[in-house]
Formats: C-alpha cells, structure tokens, sequence
C-alpha cells in the first residue's frame, strides 16, 4: 500500500513537473565544444523552451567558485563537467575542481542541487570512471601524461596510485560515492577523446533522442521506483549514448543508492553503502574528537584498510590528529606492519614516496628511515637512460620540498654524467659530491655533443660545494671565446653561483652591448636577451647601480627580473625604491613585492614599509600575498602600538574574503597570541557566516595554551554553535 501511493505521488509530482522547465548545468574546466551541443539540441526542436541553462564555473578569479555555485541552490537535472582530469578536473578556465571537495560536499549533503539531484552527470575527461585495472598506460607513463599537464608532483603521485595501485579505492567508486544518488553518470575508463572530436558524437546521440525532456523525465520514474527497492531499475544502461560513444573508452554507472527510510534491501550490509558511511563520517566533521579516534582505529585495523588511507591522511593533516593517532598505533603494531607493507606494492617510485609521508605523518618511519627511501628513489629515476618524465618527477618533487636531497656519485650509474635528462635533473636538485661535480666538469669541458655539453655547463652552477676547479673552468669559460654558446652557459652557471668575481657583471655588460646569435635551453636568442632574462641573478651593490641598468635594457627587462635583483640588494636598498617619486606606487610594488617579501635577510626591515604592503593586496586576487606580508613583518622590531596598530590596519583594509583567510593562517611569528586573538574576533565581527569556520579552525589546530587576559578575549566566540571549537575552548580553560 505504501508503495502504491508512493508511485502515485511520483507519478502526479511527475505530470505537474513536466509543465516546468528543466536545469541543464555545466561545469566547463576546459573545451565548450559539448556544452555548446547540449546547448543547441536542448534549446530547439522538441526540446524548445523546456530547459534554462547554468555555467557554474564563472569567468571571474573566485577561489570558491564552487562553493558559491553549490550556495546558488539550482537543481540540476543534467550535469555536463567538460575538461581535464587527473584525480582532479581542470583546464583552460584556470579553475580546478578536487575530488576531495566533491566528496565532501556530498557527505555534508550541502551541495545536493548539482551533487546527486541530478538525473544524469557526464563527466567528460580521461579515466573518470576508470577502475584499477591497468589500461594501454603504464603507471610511469600515467605520471609522465600529469606531470605533462602541470599537475604538481605530489597530487600526480596519488593520482597514480589511486589509479592503478592499492591505496584508496578507484576513480568509478569516487564517483559513485560524489554523485551518490545518481541514475546515470558517464564517463571513460581511459583516454578520452577531445572536446572537437566528441562533438560530433553527442550530436549522433542526441538525434537517436530528440525528446531529451522527456528521457530525463521517465529517468526521474525509474529513479523513483529504485528508492522503492525496484532495484532493476537501478544501474541501467544508456544505449543510445553507449553506441554512439562505441568508439572511444566509454563507461557508465550509477551513484550509490541511498534508499527511503524503513525499506529493505540496500541497506548497512551492501559494501558500497558502507564505504560511503565510513567515508563521510570524516569528510563530514561530525565526530568528536575521541569518536574520531576510535574510528579512524576501527578503520586502520580492517582487511580493507588501504582503501581508507587517503582519507585518513587528509584527516590527520587536516585536524592536527598525529597524537592520537599514535595511541592507536602503540596499542596496535599489526597496523604499523600492513602500512610499511603498501611501501613495497607502491605503482611508482613517487607513489612509494607519498605512502612513505604517510608512514612518515604516522610516526612509523623515523626521519632517517624516510630520507634513506627518498634517496632511493631520486636514484632509481636517476638510472640511464632518463627519460623526461623521470626528469620532471625528480624537479618537480625538489622544488616541493624545503630540504636538500643529496646524492652521490657511488650511488649512481658512472655514464649519468653523459646523460642530457640525467644532467637536467641533477640542475634540480644540487649537487653535493664532489665527485659527481668532476664527472659533470669533464662533460662540461670535453664532450662533443654540444647540447650536452652546454646542460653540463648550466649544472656546475648549482655545485653546491666549494670547488676550484669548477670556479675556475666558468671563470675561464666566461672570458670571449671561439664558442659563445659555451660562455652563455657559463654566464648563466656563474649567475646561479652568485660568484661575485667581477667577471660576471662584465660579462653582463658585454652582453647587453651585443646583438650576437646564440644558442640556449635549445632556443636561438641573442646573447642581451640572456644578460636581461638573467638580471635578476647579479651581484649589484646599490639601487642606483640597478637603476642605471635598468634604463640601459628599458623595456626588455621583465618586470619580475627586476624585482628580483632589487630583493637581492636588501630592505635598505629597497625602501630607496619605494620612495623613488620617479615610479608610480602600484607598478613599484605590484613588480617587486613577491621577490621581496620572500627574500632571505637577517637586514631589520622598517615598520615604514608596512603601508607599501598592504596597500597592494586591495583588490588583489592574489591571495597568498598576505603569506609574504606576514613573513616581512615577522623581519620587523615592533613594540605593542606598533603590532596593534598592524592588527587594526589589516582589519581595516577593502580586502578580498580569501585574503583575510589566508592572513589567518600566515600571521606574523612576532605577534604574540593576544594579537592572533584581536586579530580572529575582529574577523568574526566582521562577518560571523563568512569567517566562523576559518576562525573556528584557527583555534583548534593553533592555540594550545591561553593566559587570562587572552581567556577573556576568547569569551564571545563560547556562542558560537561548532562542537570542534567549544570543545577546544574547554579545553583552554575558557568558561
């Protein structure tokens, strides 16, 4: 009986909503070739006037954009996400959309509309839907293609092992679980075909269903007869679509079926709907504290365990939860043992390294036991011949972290000093061993290939140990010769070596007077084009000196090389430029201000400069500046007005939402906790729906100790409804 008046309701719900237009919404990250068919055969013939269209990636520089989008409420009854994917979509937009943030939303249930609303979500980029199963790709050659595409190196190494190895479940099942749900969403368990060669295809398939309102609509039926445990109405197949997709990786599935309250059979016991639970019950912050220890416990001690770790990461990382994790860990070593055990099912030597961080975060490897598995795999992608995907993965992942990576010439193949990515590679991460700098100094100096030689070169500027010989060999090589690509080289070693010998800055006059032809980085240039595109790397000793070379390169200076040579001459030199009357406040700062602020000086910096920083990040979608702005003042000697009046400035200044969020999270290392405190409630007052989050975070992961002045300033945030927060306010004794 139950069921019968149920299909009714669906059915008259049905017949009143057909008199309604439909909300077809796109995601466009990258090519609009489908959203433009989807446009135009939903816009026309027997589709005409049923359907209103959404862009939910804007064409401005939001940083939430789909945060807004998902505020917006729309219900989405199709979904179109065009662009790449790599564990991420992303594309030309500039914009990018994580898997974490899809899935998380739909654990919070708080992006319904776009997230399991819809009747059908075509996810139109490569290995969408892919499973486990290794495609016509290697896992290596999978890491080359991302890396290729500017993904960073520590989200392309998850990527692979999300992809092809053991650690967290496949890509179909993330999707299944973000559009849990879902009738129908498309995709492709491979490559998929580009936004102008798929055209055409959807064009086919939506002449084979030219009523595409009502398609949408007996899906709505269907779906309506599923959550009344019809489950052969569930994960049914889209012909149409398939045959006229036939020739490329298509794939389809269907979201995990939340049934109605009080039914029987998808229940608790169907694995899907478990995982999904387990899942969202940390990507959701619904736990206390010790709920979420004993969980994240149950988790780690299951056969299946490997498919919670990312999750689990991402939740250690996100809470500051290392401690109690590690209670776990003492009173469990079985599970210490199953994670050092995935080290050695790793797809990829990068994938090794991301579990070994985990293991690392854990506290099941020690720093030495990390830095020797580091070490081994730098080498290993380091084995002649090198390919260029192994190249990047190696500069890539140097320039992701802070601490040196050190390799020595008894570790490595004796012909890696004849290997041009080889060479490239050790540019990237240094070298330390004296040895290997010999081997390469013999290549610089001998070797026939020209191309090689001149990388060899490049390289001896990044030794990173003092050596005569290789001082001696650029200085040689510096002075005019019968081979000018070879002294281009050296130029640009003895640039990157600082070397202060006056050879260099003649060189770099010598080469701003010259229009000669020469050879660099595989590129015919002029040896002035190399002395400007390097005037960031020179010694100078005044702002003067810079300004005179400046007005000698005029415009073919880069704006950014200038900046660079002016952070390099030091805060006193600096402050000269900002009061300069000569150069407009905007240009001065906008052009400089990064390289300065990220400039590594034991020079006091003035408070004077404090107006100069800030006044650039008004309007500014450059949302990590107040990381730089942060960093400077903590150079700077204040007294208690001073850090005050810092607080008040900030507070007070037009900027962007996102740039006060990040200023939380950057605050000045000087500034006692009382500052952070005026500087969090002063947010707050300032909005308490925008910043009540970031705020509320803030305290939890920062503030561990709190005197009584600083408890009364926190008193007013005790009405704020967040348990995370009030549970941290007990905790410091604020009542």
């Amino acid at each position: 009986m139950k069921k019968l008046i149920f299909l009714s309701v669906v059915w008259i719900s049905s017949i009143g909503f057909s008199s309604e237009k439909m909300n077809a919404c796109f995601m466009t990250l990258n090519s609009s070739e489908e959203k433009h068919v989807f446009k135009q055969k939903l816009s026309t013939g027997e589709n005409k006037g049923k359907f209103e269209f959404h862009e939910l990636v804007p064409q401005n520089d939001e940083f939430n954009w789909f945060k807004l989008a998902c505020e917006k409420n729309i219900r989405c009854d199709l979904l179109v996400i065009s662009g790449h994917f790599g564990g991420s979509f992303f594309g030309e937009s500039g914009k990018s959309l994580q898997m974490k943030e899809m899935e998380t939303r739909s654990c919070k249930n708080d992006c319904q509309g776009i997230m399991s609303d819809p009747k059908e979500v075509f996810l139109l980029g490569c290995n969408t839907l892919a499973g486990k199963e290794e495609d016509n790709r290697s896992a290596s050659e999978y890491l080359e293609v991302l890396l290729a595409d500017e993904i960073p190196l520590d989200e392309a190494s998850r990527t692979v092992e999300q992809r092809y190895g053991a650690i967290g479940t496949s890509y179909k099942d993330n999707m299944r679980r973000a559009f849990k749900g879902v009738p129908h969403i498309y995709g492709f368990d491979s490559i998929g075909p580009a936004g102008n060669t798929i055209e055409r295809m959807l064009k086919s398939y939506h002449e084979d269903v030219p009523n595409y309102f009502d398609h949408l609509l007996k899906i709505e039926l269907e779906r309506g007869l599923a959550l009344m445990n019809e489950f052969d109405q569930w994960n049914k197949k889209n012909e149409a679509l398939a045959r006229a997709l036939r020739i490329t990786h298509f794939a389809q599935t269907s979201g995990v079926l939340i049934p109605c309250a009080g039914l029987q059979g998808v229940s608790q016991n169907d694995p899907s709907y478990e995982l999904l639970n387990n899942i969202c019950k940390l990507r959701s912050d619904s736990l206390s504290t010790e709920e979420a220890g004993e969980h994240i416990k149950e988790l780690l001690l299951r056969d299946d365990f490997d498919l919670y770790l990312s999750v689990i990461s991402d939740y250690i990382k996100e809470k500051s939860f290392g401690d109690e994790i590690q209670s776990v860990l003492s009173k469990h070593p079985e599970i210490k043992n199953n994670i050092l055990g995935l080290l050695e099912e790793s797809k990829t030597g990068m994938g090794k390294l991301q579990t070994a961080k985990l293991a690392l975060e854990l506290k099941i490897l020690n720093k030495a036991e990390f830095k020797n598995i580091e070490k081994n795999v730098i080498v290993s992608y380091l084995k002649p011949p090198v390919s260029l995907g192994s190249k990047d993965a190696i500069c890539s992942y140097r320039w992701d972290t802070d601490e040196d990576i050190k390799v020595d010439m008894k570790d490595l193949d004796p012909s890696i000093a004849t290997d041009f990515y080889a060479i490239e590679a050790l540019n990237c991460l240094g070298v330390y061993d004296r040895s290997l700098a010999h081997s390469i100094l013999k290549t610089a100096k001998t070797h026939k290939n020209k191309k090689l030689r001149m990388q060899a070169i490049i390289t001896l500027g990044n030794v990173k140990i003092e050596d005569s010989e290789v001082s001696s060999f650029i200085k040689k090589s510096l002075k005019k010769t019968k081979n000018p690509d070879d002294r281009v080289a050296a130029f640009v070693a003895g640039a990157l070596l600082e070397m202060e010998d006056d050879i260099v800055l003649e060189t770099f006059e010598d080469f701003l007077d010259s229009r000669r032809t020469v050879t660099h980085n595989g590129y015919t240039t002029s040896e002035r084009e190399v002395a400007t595109n390097l005037f960031g790397s020179i010694k100078l000793e005044s702002y003067e000196q810079l300004k005179f070379y400046v007005g000698k390169m005029g415009s073919e200076v880069e704006d950014w090389s200038v900046a660079s040579a002016l952070a390099n001459l030091g805060p006193s030199e600096y402050f000269k430029y900002l009061a300069d009357p000569n150069t407009s406040d905007q240009k001065n700062i906008r052009h400089n201000l990064y390289s300065f602020l990220t400039y590594d000086s034991d020079e006091e910096i003035p408070y004077e400069i404090t107006p100069y920083l800030l006044k650039d990040f008004q309007g500014n979608d450059d949302f990590s500046g107040l990381y730089r702005v942060g960093s400077t003042i903590s150079k700077m000697n204040l007294d208690e007005q001073q850090k005050n009046e810092v607080v008040d400035k900030i507070l007070n200044e037009p900027f962007p939402n996102e740039a006060f969020r990040n200023f939380i999270w950057n605050f000045p290392e000087n500034f006692e906790t009382k500052y952070q405190i005026k500087y969090l409630i002063g947010l707050y007052n300032k909005d308490k729906e925008v910043f009540k989050d970031d705020v509320s975070s803030y305290i939890y992961h920062r503030l561990f100790e709190v005197n009584d002045v600083e408890k009364e300033m926190l008193k007013p945030l005790l009405s704020v409804e967040d348990p995370w927060l009030q549970y941290k306010l007990k905790q410091l004794g604020v009542e």
